[in-house]
């Protein structure tokens, strides 16, 4: 298996600079600590060279310059993508698909896992490969909403199968352009979340993880006896940019779900002295595998204080 980070500096929303250009965010040292607490093992880390050297620090992070894996199919797509420039936030944020694909290619790359800085992971993700290696032959991503995929944690079978994802980016934005696919598929955004699930509904060449342990997004939920947060656990337990603990965001399943049931909720349980998150209904407590702190907080939600 491959644990694959991406950061790259940007304008928008989680910005983080110094007049030196951009900076490696705070919460990438809990990312990271967290993620020793359940794995070993190397974690390439795709991002500007200039930020190589606070990476030392890492034990076993192996830092990778973006810039040796552009293509000219990235400056097609930020051509097509042009309601936004090519450092804004959410260009970067599908891009990065791009680069991880390329990445992937150059070094024949199978079976990786992409984990955002602001993850939190709370499982073993080697003990669990031969899982997703038989179950999911596509990209295995989170649906967010009804209208969104989240990419805070994604399986990724080989190039071929991130290829045919990026590829229908450029040939949707051909098709349609960003406004027209806005008016097409009545959505308020055109970012890597909403292309994702056009992607997802237009080709079904992509699977889906277990989100909740019921219902139309829990399959393959008994196979790893946990779930995995969409960034809708996250932003109950952490907030949002805008709204404090208990967010209950209206355009999430998880949000959704919570509104509807208001005793649902999230509970910790120590296990090998490690607090682990639990989905908690009708008296049943089911394991989460990550929490997407979206209010990036993430000490706080640490399995080690």
């Amino acid at each position: 298996m491959n644990v694959v980070l991406f950061h790259t500096g940007c304008f928008g929303p989680h910005i983080y600079q110094h007049p030196d250009g951009p900076n490696l965010p705070p919460h990438l040292e809990h990312c990271i600590t967290q993620y020793r607490l359940f794995n070993d093992g190397p974690i390439y880390f795709l991002t500007d060279r200039q930020n190589f050297g606070d990476l030392a620090k890492y034990r076993q992070v192996i830092p990778v310059a973006i810039q040796d894996y552009a293509s000219d199919k990235i400056a097609r797509f930020n051509a097509l993508y042009n309601s936004y420039g090519p450092r804004n936030f959410w260009t970067v944020a599908t891009t990065r698909l791009f680069y991880i694909a390329n990445f992937m290619r150059a070094h024949n790359l199978r079976h990786v896992y992409h984990v955002e800085n602001d993850i939190l992971i709370y499982f073993n993700i080697r003990e669990h490969d031969e899982t997703f290696q038989q179950l999911y032959k596509n990209v295995a991503i989170t649906p967010a909403g009804p209208d969104k995929l989240a990419t805070g944690f994604v399986y990724i079978p080989d190039a071929d199968s991130l290829e045919k994802v990026t590829d229908f980016f450029i040939k949707i934005l051909e098709q349609f352009g960003t406004k027209g696919l806005k008016q097409q598929y009545s959505l308020s955004m055109i970012h890597e979340m909403t292309l994702l699930w056009l992607f997802w509904h237009i080709t079904a060449h992509m699977d889906l993880l277990p989100i909740l342990p019921f219902g139309d997004f829990s399959k393959h939920y008994e196979d790893f006896g946990a779930i995995f947060d969409p960034a809708s656990w996250g932003q109950f337990v952490g907030g949002t940019r805008t709204e404090g603990p208990g967010a209950r965001p209206e355009d999430h399943y998880i949000g959704q779900l919570l509104r509807q049931n208001p005793q649902y909720g999230v509970g910790w349980r120590i296990e090998g002295g490690l607090r682990v998150p639990y989905f908690i209904y009708d008296d049943n407590w089911v394991k989460l595998n990550s929490l997407h702190i979206h209010s990036k907080n993430l000490k706080e939600f640490m399995s080690k204080c």
